[in-house]
């Protein structure tokens, strides 16, 4: 059989953006899931999307449709498992890795038999080599998800099968050994009829037939339930005889719910193809998924824009020489021809990244690299942070000339991002004769706080303190000009918390200032209750952690600021840290209670509390670096710093306090 063309892929299955969403949120109305998990799905793919536009939508609904699936059949096993509740996962990533548990356990626990089913040969449709595409049937459903280690026997697609709605087909060799499981589910959906649709029609049929009332009522539930059903089943019998039954493909899979091997792609496609013809409804994503990867590099070749689109569906094993004959033929400089500007840098730098990874000239990488300057500088495409550092640490070892030259442009570039990766670069930048880093010495300390007062990016700030030993457990002590201008980086973050619209997110900024506070609880305490009273956060509870280890150990180390800090504290901010049903650390339970406890004993003019030991999780562990030897680490220190003139500084208006 002749395989498509390119524009059969490419034209007669167009790329699917607001089909394609559609096509995922049928997902959380199907009949088999219980409301509650819809409403779960449907706030998940809404947060998954949000600010996104259509292409990146698109895009990254394909990539987690897989997913969505694990999930789907997941939560519909486990709805009959005392217990269980969905909202319990916060994260949809969460609900995955327990999908994937499931699924893998579900492999493991059961066995099968190609001997085991029960209609070997239904609507067998050869592919050659003993080869054949065959329907299973409701019996051998849960033959071939035993064999096949996934979960279409679960119960899931039982009801779908039986009324016709969804067929399995299943990939078997010559000892019918099955090797892929394809759902293809009605593309119309069904009426669904309930005895509530009947039961006065029903109640009427019944009015000469009883005497007492309750008896008839029963008896008029008994029968709408069968002229539901008997309504239900004509619907069904209606479509499937007429011009408007079709199916659309909804998923492939192979072992385990793996994706399909490149062996046996070919004999997929060959049958997909077919049904095509007879009407059946495929999306780019699921076509390129059992396309053969030489297809597909042809694709990428003839039309190098759909180089994203199309990459994660070929075999490893081919990269690199689509890799080859798109660098040695310069067609890499068209695979950002009309995407977004987003869509077109991750293109061009997952490309670099694989010039990088696999065994290819070198002169491909410094081709790339000269692109990729060239794009940055001439055509202002917007790199992220990430890359533009990646770009760099690459480049600094191969590649110096154009390592000083895009560090110079970034350096002096508008844009905050360009910026702040050249700074993190630079610090991070050792010197080969000495082996200090630039951030060690007293010219990069003295830059990194000149840095810090200027940025605005709550991530950058953060990642400029790591390089401090931020995220070093057992390291907190901060460089004291570093520790000197913590107060103006929080007003950096509370500027940012006044100046952009309330119904924007600013979880970053918030959650910043609660490590903050944190890191000056560490360093100089002193500050806490000069700076307490002008937090403002929009979600105090995206600083939980840190603001209570904070409070906890100002009453553990500085009595007196902890108390002073509770006096001036905003009660709204404290109590949406630590009222109930917020997300809770280990061990941070103990502490919310204690501290609510404080300041209500402060309210009414009675001491505080005796301090709580830590006793487990996080806090101990935390806690263990402040022995009474040297308690607080870095406090004889800290307490020399002068504080007025900095807080004199922040009582500019140009910081938002007023």
């Amino acid at each position: 059989m002749k395989h498509p063309s390119k524009e059969s892929l490419l034209r007669e299955f167009p790329e699917a953006k607001q089909e394609r969403i559609r096509e995922l949120s049928q997902i959380f109305d199907e009949k088999n899931i219980p409301t509650k998990q819809r409403k779960w799905f449907a706030l998940k793919l809404k947060d998954f999307v949000a600010g996104m536009d259509e292409r990146e939508q698109s895009r990254a609904l394909d990539a987690i449709a897989h997913d969505i699936i694990l999930v789907k059949d997941w939560s519909y096993f486990m709805s009959g498992t005392k217990g269980f509740n969905l909202f319990q996962y916060k994260k949809f990533e969460d609900a995955v890795s327990a999908a994937r548990k499931w699924h893998e356990d579900l492999a493991k626990s059961q066995e099968g038999h190609p001997l085991l089913y029960t209609q070997p040969d239904l609507d067998a449709f050869p592919l050659g080599n003993g080869y054949k595409m065959v329907r299973v049937c409701y019996e051998d459903m849960d033959n071939e998800g035993n064999l096949m280690g996934h979960c279409v026997g679960s119960g899931a697609y039982d009801e779908g099968v039986l009324d016709g709605t969804i067929q399995i087909w299943s990939l078997r060799d010559k000892d019918n050994y099955p090797h892929a499981t394809i759902e293809l589910s009605s593309k119309e959906d069904i009426t669904e009829y309930s005895a509530d649709d009947f039961y006065e029609e029903a109640y009427m049929e019944t009015e000469n037939d009883y005497d007492n009332e309750e008896d008839r009522q029963k008896a008029a539930w008994l029968l709408a339930e069968e002229m539901a059903t008997d309504a239900s089943e004509r619907a069904i019998e209606e479509l499937r005889t007429s011009d408007m039954w079709a199916f659309v493909l909804k998923q492939i899979q192979g072992k385990e719910n793996s994706p399909i091997i490149e062996k046996y792609r070919p004999m997929v496609y060959t049958w997909i193809s077919k049904k095509y013809k007879e009407g059946l409804e495929i999306h780019n994503y699921d076509m390129f998924s059992i396309t053969p990867s030489t297809i597909l590099i042809q694709n990428i070749l003839d039309e190098p824009s759909s180089f994203l689109s199309i990459i994660e569906h070929i075999d490893e094993e081919y990269l690199p020489k689509l890799i080859y004959e798109l660098m040695s033929s310069d067609k890499y400089q068209q695979i950002k021809s009309g995407q977004s500007n987003i869509s077109g840098v991750e293109a061009i730098m997952r490309l670099y990244k694989m010039c990088i990874d696999y065994t290819l000239p070198n002169e491909f990488q410094e081709k790339i690299e000269n692109y990729i300057y060239n794009d940055i500088v001439n055509n202002e495409a917007v790199y992220s942070e990430y890359d533009l550092e990646f770009i760099l640490r690459k480049t600094y070892r191969t590649n110096k000339t154009i390592t000083e030259k895009l560090l110079n442009y970034l350096e002096q570039s508008n844009i905050n991002e360009y910026r702040y990766a050249a700074v993190v670069f630079k610090l991070s930048q050792i010197n080969p004769s000495t082996r200090q880093a630039y951030s060690e010495t007293e010219e990069g300390i003295q830059y990194a706080a000149e840095q810090l007062t200027q940025i605005e990016n709550p991530n950058t700030v953060r990642r400029i303190l790591g390089i401090y030993g931020f995220h070093n457990a057992h390291s907190h002590a901060l460089p004291r000009e570093i520790t000197r201008i913590l107060p103006i980086v929080f007003a950096n973050m509370e500027a940012n918390l006044r100046k952009i619209p309330s119904d924007q997110p600013m979880y970053m900024e918030s959650a910043m200032i609660g490590e903050i506070f944190y890191l000056l609880a560490l360093n100089a305490p002193q500050y806490i209750p000069q700076l307490i009273d002008k937090i403002s956060l929009r979600y105090p509870q995206a600083c939980r952690e840190n603001m209570i280890k904070t409070l906890h150990i100002l009453k553990i180390h500085r009595p007196e600021l902890y108390i002073d800090t509770l006096k001036k504290m905003n009660q709204d901010i404290l109590y949406g840290m630590i009222q109930p049903g917020t997300d809770s650390y280990l061990g941070s339970r103990l502490y919310d209670t204690e501290i609510k406890k404080d300041m209500e004993l402060l309210q009414q003019g009675l001491p505080i509390t005796e301090t709580t030991e830590p006793r487990q999780g996080i806090y101990r562990h935390m806690l263990e670096e402040y022995k009474p030897a040297n308690t607080p680490p870095h406090g004889d220190f800290d307490e020399e710093m002068e504080i007025s003139p900095i807080m004199n500084d922040l009582e500019n208006p140009e910081f938002g306090w007023k």
